[in-house]
């Protein structure tokens, strides 16, 4: 499955999610200086509003955002690689979430863009 939906961090970095489905995970080699671990975690926890399911909102050079953490058997998901989850999950399952994913005045992390200078929100309606 492919999102068109970029995902801009605070660094600047662009991330577009593309998920596979792998058959076994054998072949997996992962970047040791960019993974911290593999693991399975079901896709559909990132919808459940369960008290595994925590959040911090926060505020960068203007910018409102919420911080989402899942923790699931010993691994922590949270912050961008969270986010992407909640929205990929969205839309597998053709749901909403079942928890607040925004804090009020704060847009998802797809609709930001570095103009070169600084993170700016994209106007939803010309993407």
């Amino acid at each position: 499955m492919y999102m068109q939906v970029a995902f801009v961090t605070r660094f600047p970095l662009q991330v577009t999610p593309v998920i596979g489905r792998l058959m076994t995970n054998d072949a997996l080699t992962p970047n040791a200086s960019e993974v911290n671990a593999v693991f399975d975690m079901p896709l559909a926890a990132f919808l459940e509003d369960v008290p595994s399911h925590t959040h911090k909102d926060a505020d960068w050079q203007g910018i409102k955002y919420r911080l989402h953490y899942f923790q699931y058997n010993n691994f922590l998901v949270w912050g961008l690689t969270a986010a992407m989850l909640i929205q990929v999950a969205q839309h597998a399952f053709a749901r909403p979430t079942g928890f607040l994913e925004l804090t009020l005045g704060s847009r998802p992390y797809h609709q930001l863009f570095f103009n070169g200078e600084r993170l700016l929100w994209q106007d939803p309606q010309t993407t």
